[in-house]
């Protein structure tokens, strides 16, 4: 059996499943607030123990913390340049699409969450604040684009790609749960989902521009600005974005 036939048959077999478990003749709508954000997702039971949730999760914003001690070196072109201090200020900048399945084991309302996040590869908005003055004019030159501060300030932010790039992330899930979107003889339901966001490399990125004027991210790392060193060290560690979320779900039909 050659590849397209095999990928033919087991299409048929899932339509076959689908349809004798009538999949999709019930649905719901939820709403919920979690480490991934604000989400909003649509619910329906696949099999008796499957159900596939599609959604979206919006975290711009939120949880907005200022850190005063990042230290840059003032005048980022000269070698061996004295630093000074500025803040940063840090907020959640997630803004991703979610296909999760909820597998149910026994009667009970505990289940495995298995799936992907999709879309952004921003996790965080980063804003250097009260760069120097050569921030300002010279800029920090990245591969032939200039990155520059303005009004004192670079705004950049905190990326992974997970199994995808810096373009569009793909990032696999696996979790935990407890509740369920269909309880039965309710309308409305919840559920309480724990698990591990899988990230890939994690990287500093912001906009720069180019001779001709066009716009592109690019990448900040120790050899640019001295201060991504010390978070180099941490982010070759740190691969994985935890998730907490609850959310309250309603049986439409």
């Amino acid at each position: 059996m050659n590849k397209k036939s095999f990928l033919l048959f087991l299409a048929l077999c899932s339509v076959s499943v689908l349809a004798q478990a009538q999949a999709f003749r019930h649905w719901a709508v939820g709403a919920g607030v979690g480490s991934d954000g604000i989400s909003l997702e649509v619910t329906t039971p696949l099999t008796g123990i499957l159900e596939l949730r599609a959604g979206y999760s919006l975290g711009t914003g939120l949880a907005g913390y200022t850190y005063k001690g990042l230290s840059v070196p003032e005048h980022p072109a000269m070698s061996g340049s004295e630093s000074v201090t500025v803040p940063a200020r840090i907020s959640t900048g997630m803004n991703e699409g979610k296909l999760l399945l909820n597998l149910y084991p026994g009667k009970h309302s505990f289940h495995f969450v298995l799936g992907a996040y999709l879309g952004s590869s921003r996790l965080l908005r980063l804003t250097l604040q009260d760069m120097p003055d050569d921030y300002n004019t010279a800029g920090l030159n990245i591969d032939g684009y200039l990155v520059r501060a303005h009004e004192g300030r670079i705004k950049a932010g905190l990326h992974a790609g997970g199994l995808g790039g810096h373009g569009f992330a793909v990032k696999p899930y696996l979790g935990i749960g407890f509740g369920r979107a269909f309880p039965r003889g309710k309308r409305l339901g919840y559920t309480i989902d724990l698990g591990l966001q899988y990230m890939g490399a994690l990287g500093v990125w912001a906009p720069g521009e180019g001779l001709t004027g066009r716009v592109r991210d690019v990448q900040l790392t120790s050899a640019h600005l001295g201060a991504m060193a010390k978070f180099e060290k941490i982010a070759q560690y740190v691969q994985v974005w935890p998730v907490l979320n609850f959310h309250l779900h309603y049986s439409i039909f």
